[in-house]
């Protein structure tokens, strides 16, 4: 974090608790923090990746929240949702900016593959909360614990040099750069660590019951 992005977000945290209404202050701090994730993501010199990688931030975090909530889904819920898509869509859309206006240390993806992605993690995201509301404990559980597995595999291919650097050099491959420079630390996920245990221990608070069912 630099000392301009200290000081931005020093001014915003003024003047959310100076200006901005007792109602909107929830809005706007989750609107904050979505482009907070965007904007301190570190470069990475495979393309695009960081802005897939702050996506699947998100990704991650309403995928364990829909496993773990305990209340029926809301209208907040659903403009939250919107709400995220939306910024996503907007950051998205300033690739057609100059490089200092963009808050993405590169360009973002062409706005039709953000849809697409967003479309196919809708689905995804769909039928795992139909199977998690209405299929009983049993499957939910059989999720959990697949998704425990998802981030750990994630976490293992990240923290291992070896398939950290396979993992970018198939990255390398589909964005048709050179294969020969992929390196382990191609790979820079702002914060991953800790949302990645952050994520299992929620997980794994469902699966011990710790957390209503």
């Amino acid at each position: 974090m630099t000392l301009t992005q200290l000081a931005i977000f020093g001014a915003i945290g003024l003047g959310y608790a100076a200006i901005v209404p007792g109602r909107m202050r929830g809005w706007l701090l989750m609107a904050v923090s979505v482009f907070a994730v965007f904007w301190l993501q570190p470069a990475v010199p495979i393309r695009r990746v960081d802005f897939i990688l702050p996506t699947l931030t998100l990704g991650l975090a309403i995928m364990v929240w829909s496993l773990t909530r305990q209340a029926k889904f809301t209208k907040t819920d659903a403009a939250a949702l919107v709400v995220t898509a939306v910024i996503v869509v907007a950051i998205a859309l300033t690739r057609y900016l100059i490089p200092a206006l963009r808050p993405t240390p590169s360009r973002p993806p062409a706005l039709v593959y953000v849809l697409a992605g967003l479309g196919v993690f809708a689905l995804v995201w769909g039928a795992i909360d139909w199977i998690g509301r209405t299929q009983g404990m049993p499957r939910r559980i059989r999720l959990v614990i697949l998704g425990q597995v998802v981030i750990v595999a994630m976490f293992i291919i990240l923290k291992t040099d070896a398939l950290a650097e396979l993992a970018a050099e198939w990255a390398r491959g589909v964005t048709n750069q050179s294969t020969g420079l992929a390196k382990a630390s191609d790979w820079q996920w702002l914060g991953f660590s800790y949302i990645a245990f952050r994520l299992i221990h929620m997980l794994r608070d469902v699966q011990a019951g710790r957390l209503p069912k």
